[in-house]
């Protein structure tokens, strides 16, 4: 180790700025607006930001950003971040709109979920969207439940998996009709029989031929 190391790690600066930038990481954890650059997460062009101001609930704000942080510090990418925060912002809007007296975790309970899976499909999203706020909704529930972030959250208070509306909003391609009267035609049998000839002697010398 050089003399210039050696001297910089017994530095009395060195814990002292250590001590700084996590202050200055807290303070940046703690805004509303959340910068990947600034926090010194990896993220791709257009997608290094993640917004908490549209939740405007002060006991869901916090722990939706306590969550957000803890995801990130597992590996999680910032633009999952993002789309975290957005689909609260969702939730908190409906709680706003539709049940504003609502003032704590313990007013979240299932029939006020089911009354959001309507509000979703009321206020014309695409399944994918409806689809991700809700499944942002079940981790995050679980991750409270979980780490106790929300402790008066009732345990019924769920977003169940097959209630995620992405599978059920898949179109079945039907063969139309008409199309299905025209293959099954007497013509357009006759082709098949003239394409896929019968063996010699018909289907029963076939089937004698197995024997």
């Amino acid at each position: 180790m050089s003399a210039w190391s050696g001297a910089a790690a017994a530095s009395p600066f060195r814990p002292a700025l250590a001590h700084d930038q996590a202050g200055r990481l807290d303070g940046e954890y703690a805004g509303d607006h959340w910068n990947a650059q600034r926090l010194g997460v990896p993220a791709r062009r257009g997608r290094r930001a993640a917004r908490f101001d549209a939740i405007t609930q002060d006991w869901l704000r916090d722990p939706a950003k306590r969550w957000s942080r803890f995801r990130l510090a597992t590996g999680c990418a910032f633009a999952t971040i993002s789309s975290g925060a957005l689909a609260l912002s969702r939730f908190s809007a409906f709680l706003a709109e539709k049940h504003p007296g609502v003032t704590d975790e313990r007013g979240i309970t299932r029939p006020v979920l089911e009354d959001y899976l309507s509000w979703l499909l009321a206020q014309g999203y695409p399944a994918s969207t409806r689809a991700q706020s809700l499944s942002m909704l079940r981790v995050f529930s679980g991750a409270c439940h979980r780490h106790g972030w929300l402790p008066g959250l009732s345990h019924d208070a769920v977003i169940y998996a097959e209630e995620l509306p992405f599978h059920h909003d898949q179109v079945a391609r039907f063969i139309p009709g008409f199309v299905m009267a025209q293959l099954e035609s007497p013509a357009a049998l006759d082709r098949l029989v003239h394409h896929y000839p019968q063996p010699r002697g018909g289907p029963d010398r076939d089937r004698a031929a197995r024997r």
